[in-house]
């Protein structure tokens, strides 16, 4: 580095504690290319390492007045690009181990559905207990299911009050709730939310 450059870096850095945008701009300008190259090295991944390089210079910015007299800004760039980036790995690493637990955990329990009470039969019993409803109630229980409309909604297309759409609901789920009685291995939640309706 010659005597002018350290001097200009000297002249910036003092700018940048006394929140001189310019000076921030002078330092993203010199260092960003580098700051990236580091992140990416680290992340492997572009879109991440560009987050990286912006959290980078607001945090710079936000610690502008404890930099020292002397820092050399490119060593405060490189311990910060490198926490920073470590930490959003450890954090992908921990997302990633997340998504294959849980994709694990839902195709095991699809699994386990599928073969001790299969989907077949669970549509047979649905319809089943949708024969014991009173034409209202399934007319709004399959409207709010099959095309997942509120019972804003509901009560619009059939003319009714919301809370009459309500009390149908209630009573069609009860209805559910008793036909499914004694099948504790299948919640309800499960073939409402995974299985298609007629």
């Amino acid at each position: 580095m010659t005597n002018r450059t350290k001097s200009l870096d000297c002249e910036n850095l003092n700018k940048l504690k006394q929140g001189d945008e310019l000076a921030l701009t002078f330092f993203y300008n010199k260092y960003a290319k580098k700051v990236y190259a580091m992140a990416f090295y680290i992340i492997k991944d572009r879109f991440l390492a560009e987050d990286i390089l912006q959290e980078v210079f607001v945090h710079l910015w936000n610690y502008k007045e404890n930099l020292g007299e002397q820092n050399e800004l490119w060593l405060v760039l490189y311990v910060m690009c490198k926490q920073k980036s470590l930490n959003k790995l450890r954090g992908v690493m921990r997302y990633e181990k997340y998504k294959g637990h849980h994709a694990d955990h839902l195709q095991m329990r699809t699994s386990f559905t599928e073969n001790h009470f299969g989907l077949k039969d669970i549509k047979k019993l649905l319809e089943i207990a949708l024969g014991k409803m009173t034409p209202m109630q399934r007319e709004v229980f399959q409207m709010s299911r099959e095309e997942d409309l509120t019972h804003a909604e509901i009560a619009e297309r059939l003319s009714i009050s919301p809370n009459t759409v309500k009390n149908h609901m209630v009573a069609a789920l009860a209805i559910l709730k008793i036909h499914f009685k004694g099948h504790e291995f299948i919640t309800i939640s499960i073939f409402l939310i995974s299985v298609n309706f007629f």
